[in-house]
């Protein structure tokens, strides 16, 4: 950024080409994310590019978006779990390049006990064709929140939450709005029969030239979504959302006698005790399972999840 302080390590960069009715001038601009100083970078790209502005903001601002009219800019941020909307129209007089409005967009889903806490890495914003609506992803979280837009710069809110695969870091759409793709970045690595361990003892393999290691096996996905009849089903996929992330958990007296909310139990959730207990007899069988076949590790696989996640034992019974 030149001889200016600030601006480290860029992120996203988004260009708009505005004009200056009073001038009359056209002149294009580049809005740059600067995560580490938390800062909108705006640079002039008429002539010999130049910060012109530097807008601050709270979180860590990632991806960002424009609307039609290339007037607002929406930039999602993660550490405060929120979209800010910034007026860019240079016709706005000291208005053009501050924050209008600062959306939550995770608060609404947590009870009023967690509402303190942040960290859903809210990681990209899309806005949809009609411009009446954001979708914002949550990449901890697993989940896109739907923004609904006024028009007015104030009082937008979350209207509803989509449950996503793993990591969700990106949203577009169809040209028509009635199909949103989001992009997951992650996925269960899926079971490693040849313990391969990176940087482990010598007698255990790597597995990198068969792409086996279990960080090569990842993989990403996309998520198709109609969006013709989201808006009635809202309720039903925000509660899903709540259950995948057992947001409705609670915890009563002290941590050894915890009680669980009808949502699936996460591995954490559990008593430390049947933790310890269980644990041993199913890392001795994966070991054991480097003798034997793939069947053999599937089933060490399975006693693990069976361990961790006990809701799921009826399941397998009573099938």
């Amino acid at each position: 950024m030149g001889r200016h302080p600030g601006g480290e390590y860029p992120f996203w960069v988004v260009i708009a080409t505005t004009t200056n009715t009073s001038t009359p001038t056209r002149a294009s601009w580049a809005y740059v994310s600067s995560i580490r100083d938390r800062e909108i970078d705006v640079v002039n790209l008429s002539g010999t590019p130049a910060v012109a502005a530097r807008i601050q903001v709270r979180g860590q601002p990632n991806k960002k978006t424009l609307n039609q009219a290339q007037t607002r800019l929406y930039v999602a941020e993660d550490e405060t779990d929120t979209v800010d909307v910034i007026d860019i129209n240079p016709n706005d007089g000291a208005k053009q390049n501050t924050i209008l409005e600062t959306i939550p967009v995770v608060s609404s889903l947590l009870p009023s006990s967690l509402t303190q806490f942040t960290g859903a890495n809210t990681n990209n914003v899309t806005l949809t064709p009609d411009g009446t609506q954001l979708y914002v992803t949550n990449g901890n979280l697993n989940t896109v929140a739907v923004v609904a837009l006024t028009g007015k710069d104030k009082n937008d809110a979350v209207a509803g939450f989509i449950p996503t695969g793993w990591y969700p870091n990106s949203v577009s759409f169809s040209l028509d709005g009635r199909w949103a793709f989001v992009v997951n970045g992650k996925s269960p690595t899926g079971p490693n029969p040849e313990f391969c361990y990176f940087n482990g003892p010598p007698t255990y393999p790597n597995c990198f030239p068969s792409d086996e290691y279990n960080p090569q096996r990842i993989k990403a996905g996309l998520q198709s979504i109609p969006t013709a009849t989201l808006a009635t089903q809202f309720k039903a996929l925000t509660a899903q959302v709540v259950t995948n992330n057992r947001i409705s958990t609670t915890e009563r007296g002290s941590r050894e006698s915890l009680r669980l909310s009808p949502a699936r139990p996460a591995a954490s959730e559990l008593p430390v005790r049947a933790v310890r207990r269980h644990r041993m007899p199913a890392v001795g069988m994966l070991r054991a399972a480097r003798a034997d076949d793939r069947a053999q590790t599937a089933r060490a696989h399975q006693l693990v999840s069976t361990v961790y996640y006990p809701s799921l034992v009826s399941r397998e019974s009573s099938r």
